[in-house]
């Protein structure tokens, strides 16, 4: 009989031709390697959730409403704005910590929604549902969270985890041949994950959701893989579950390997983060020297892997800040001390883009190395009121930002003069986007980088700025 089941094995009569094992370390391969992947203690990713088009948002207001009206901590609520013709997405954040942390952020209408796994308790904060108080996880979402991949997925290094591979199948998953392998846990629960025979990357996962009561099938399919930092990530993630109409869509737009994650992170949410949005005064004051609007900018090598490049010339205000360290300063002067400059926008209180920024201000000091003290890296808050230097001190720690890196605040005054200076002022400061500027010397045109550019890419800006000096 193993002369047989070794013959069979080799002629390709099995389900796929493949061992599981083989499956997987094709899979491993393909993804980057073991190696590589047991690397990444943290990830970030940052996109927009598709919610899919409202099918009639009045019914579906009047429906929360009903249904979420009574009891403490509860108001009435609905989908502001949605539209029978257009597809709802919302901006995230979802940062993933091993071995299985996870906290998951949704901004809509300066609200936040927040999901937070530390591996073995769950907290839940839904201001969506006009519940303003930290809820902990269900039963069956405790459940749920434990039965979640870890951030390198079922297949990498699944021996080290206890797992346990068998091949079930060869199936065809949207019209291409992948090869369906059972994974049996180390907690005993069962998942099947499909990968596909030509690239051996996984294309599809399965697993369940308990909804009213009932566990419902699920299927979740891994689309778009592109390379970040040399490893196979998807960035398009389709949820569909049986039984309920729709799916839910994940685009992610950036992903950021190894930012540094606080434990904090994985702790309950406070409530705080749950504000209003602050609306800023619409006119400039008297003498901020910012009345005049700037510049368009000219478009300059086009676009980078994320973002946009531009060129434009823009005019420091004369203001005065106030560093984390407390210090009062002369934004010209500040960085006008001969140095490339490297600057943003940020909020200690943002949930989505604010710390993908950070993240990747804080891997592009580590990319400059010994050369980071020839440069000056400049955050300025959008929320001085309650950005205050010992906030931004504490979030500077966060980010481990080195003695070239200043975060600034000071009067609202001042904020908007230089948020209308460099043309990010969006009246809101949740209607901020992600932009970077830099410079090679004070006189010299700004390079203004709209998106995401990776740490790399800002490094390739400046190192040549550091090189012509």
């Amino acid at each position: 009989m193993a002369l047989i089941a070794a013959v069979i094995a080799v002629s390709g009569c099995s389900p796929s031709g493949f061992s599981a094992r083989r499956i997987a370390d094709r899979n491993t391969k393909a993804r980057g390697g073991v190696k590589a992947w047991r690397a990444v203690k943290t990830m970030s990713m940052t996109g927009k959730l598709d919610v899919g088009v409202p099918r009639d948002p009045v019914r579906q207001a009047e429906s929360y409403q009903a249904r979420y009206t009574s009891g403490p901590g509860r108001k009435p609520v609905g989908l502001p704005n949605a539209r029978a013709d257009k597809p709802l997405q919302l901006p995230f954040v979802m940062e993933l910590a091993r071995p299985r942390k996870s906290r998951f952020e949704i901004q809509f209408q300066g609200k936040a929604a927040v999901q937070v796994y530390d591996g073995e308790r769950g907290w839940k904060l839904r201001p969506f549902l006009g519940r303003t108080e930290v809820e902990p996880y269900s039963d069956d979402e405790l459940l749920s969270a434990s039965q979640q991949d870890q951030l390198d997925g079922l297949l990498i290094d699944y021996a080290e985890k206890g797992s346990r591979l068998e091949l079930a199948a060869t199936e065809k998953v949207e019209g291409r041949e992948a090869d369906k392998v059972k994974v049996t846990l180390s907690s005993g629960q069962v998942r099947n994950v499909w990968v596909d025979k030509a690239s051996g990357l996984e294309v599809k996962l399965d697993g369940t959701r308990r909804l009213d009561g009932k566990p419902h099938a699920v299927s979740t399919f891994f689309r778009d893989y592109r390379k970040v930092d040399g490893l196979m990530i998807p960035h398009l993630i389709e949820t569909v579950v049986d039984g309920v109409r729709g799916s839910e869509k994940i685009l992610i737009e950036m992903v950021v390997l190894n930012p540094p994650l606080a434990d904090a992170r994985f702790e309950p949410p406070s409530t705080p983060a749950v504000h209003a949005a602050t609306v800023l005064p619409m006119e400039p004051s008297p003498g901020s020297g910012a009345a005049d609007p700037p510049p368009a900018p000219t478009e300059d090598q086009g676009k980078l892997k994320h973002a946009t490049r531009s060129t434009a010339t823009y005019k420091i205000p004369l203001v005065s800040l106030v560093r984390e360290d407390g210090k009062t300063v002369s934004l010209p002067e500040e960085i006008d001390d001969g140095k490339p400059v490297v600057l943003t926008f940020i909020f200690t209180s943002c949930a989505t883009i604010c710390p993908v920024m950070s993240s990747l201000f804080s891997q592009l000091q580590d990319r400059l190395g010994t050369d980071r003290s020839r440069v000056h890296m400049a955050s300025i808050s959008i929320d001085p009121e309650r950005d205050r230097p010992e906030r931004l001190a504490e979030y500077a720690k966060r980010y481990h930002a080195g003695p070239q890196w200043h975060y600034y605040t000071g009067t609202v005054q001042a904020s908007l003069a230089v948020q209308r200076a460099f043309d990010t002022y969006r009246g809101d400061k949740m209607n901020h986007t992600p932009v970077t500027f830099v410079r090679a010397r004070p006189g010299s045109p700004w390079l203004r980088i709209d998106g995401y550019a990776t740490p790399d890419e800002l490094a390739g800006e400046v190192r040549p700025m550091l090189a012509a000096r």
